[in-house]
Order: structure tokens, then C-alpha cells, then sequence
């Protein structure tokens, strides 16, 4: 069996989003945007070193990156 390739999302402060990976790069940016969306309210992301990033932002300062396969 092959394994497939699998995604995770990071934060701007380089800590996955939800703890888990994902199936396809899609299912991925379709986590990142509902993640996003929790920001709403307060209209921005606030990082641990206090930097305040404006929603419109936020996208572009996570990261999607592959996940080696199990092993």
C-alpha cells in the first residue's frame, strides 16, 4: 500500500490549527478559511509575541505543508 499525502495547517505562530492533518490540500485550505473565521469577532489574530495581524492578512501568514506518511 502506498502511502498518501497528507496536510496540515499552521498558524502564524507555527502551531497546527486543529492537531490533526488532512486528506487532500483542499480539505486543508477549506480548514484554514473556517479557522480564520473564528477571528471574526475581535477583527484580527493576535499572535503569542502580541502582533495584532488584520484578517485580510491571516491566510497568507499560515502555512500548508505536507505531512510524511506513517510509517
Amino acid at each position: 500500500m502506498t502511502p498518501t499525502t497528507r496536510y496540515d495547517v499552521l498558524s502564524p505562530d507555527g502551531i497546527s490549527i486543529e492537531g490533526r492533518d488532512y486528506p487532500s490540500l483542499t480539505t486543508a485550505q477549506r480548514a484554514l478559511r473556517r479557522w480564520a473565521k473564528r477571528f471574526e469577532w475581535q477583527g484580527f489574530y493576535s499572535t503569542a509575541r502580541w502582533e495584532r495581524i488584520p484578517l485580510n492578512e491571516l491566510p497568507g501568514r499560515c502555512r500548508i505543508i505536507e505531512v510524511p506518511p506513517y510509517v
